[in-house]
């Protein structure tokens, strides 16, 4: 049976809340649906697909009830249950986040299924990944980009790494890569040389390593973002 109304989802919602022992009755104040046992008060909004417009109705219902669930129609179609597969996992932490609940009717049993229930939301804390972002944020220079930015190459903290192992060298010198480490004090400077991101050095011979024309060239193409380094560094020392 296609799910193609709203008002299909009612009863596989009404028939799973009753099946722990919830009275259930429809449009109460607004709310599609609303389930009561003893004191706890639980409302669920019925919509045929699961995006901002029943999330928003989710919210408004937050301040009213106890818990509030979203009810929607799985996906049907090889296509659309592709994309509902790929788009699960955030839907269901966007309702954890919310505090709101998500359930799915299917379409072929007419079963509701609960994919998350409501509860407080506490965010982990993911130590490595804010470690990453802190590293990041001190090993630039400056503010270098523009929010939104997708077609322009970035100035991350590992071009800032590279320019500076660039700066090290001088214009035409060769230098193993322990000696560009502590010339410019790039811990993974031998990392960089080697791996040649940029195209920016040349490998002369095991472990040494020079500029390369196109290396010479970022040196003009980022004089803004080494000035910036250059200061930034002039600073440092003064604080030292």
């Amino acid at each position: 049976m296609a799910i193609s109304l709203e008002e299909q989802l009612y009863s596989p919602v009404k028939d799973y809340f009753e099946s722990f022992g919830y009275e259930v009755k429809s449009e109460v104040q607004k709310c599609d649906l609303v389930a009561m046992k003893d004191d706890a008060v639980i409302a669920a909004e019925l919509k045929l697909k699961f995006g901002l417009p029943v999330i928003y109705q989710a919210l408004e219902r937050l301040s009213g009830v106890d818990l509030v669930y979203i009810a929607t129609a799985l996906p049907e179609g090889k296509v659309a249950r592709k994309n509902w597969d790929r788009q699960a996992k955030k839907a269901i932490r966007l309702c954890q986040m919310l505090g709101v609940g998500l359930i799915v009717v299917h379409h072929r049993t007419m079963k509701a299924d609960c994919l998350v229930d409501p509860a407080p939301y506490t965010p982990r804390k993911y130590t490595k990944k804010q470690n990453r972002i802190v590293s990041e944020f001190k090993r630039r220079s400056g503010d270098h980009n523009v929010g939104g930015t997708n077609r322009k190459r970035l100035v991350t903290a590992y071009l800032e790494d590279s320019l500076r192992c660039l700066r090290a060298f001088g214009l035409y010198q060769q230098y193993r890569g322990v000696e560009i480490r502590n010339l410019s004090g790039v811990d993974n400077a031998s990392a960089i040389l080697r791996n040649n991101h940029y195209g920016w050095f040349n490998r002369v011979e095991r472990g040494v390593y020079e500029v390369t024309p196109k290396g010479r060239e970022a040196l003009q193409e980022y004089s803004d973002i080494i000035a910036a380094q250059l200061a930034q560094e002039s600073q440092a020392r003064l604080l030292a």
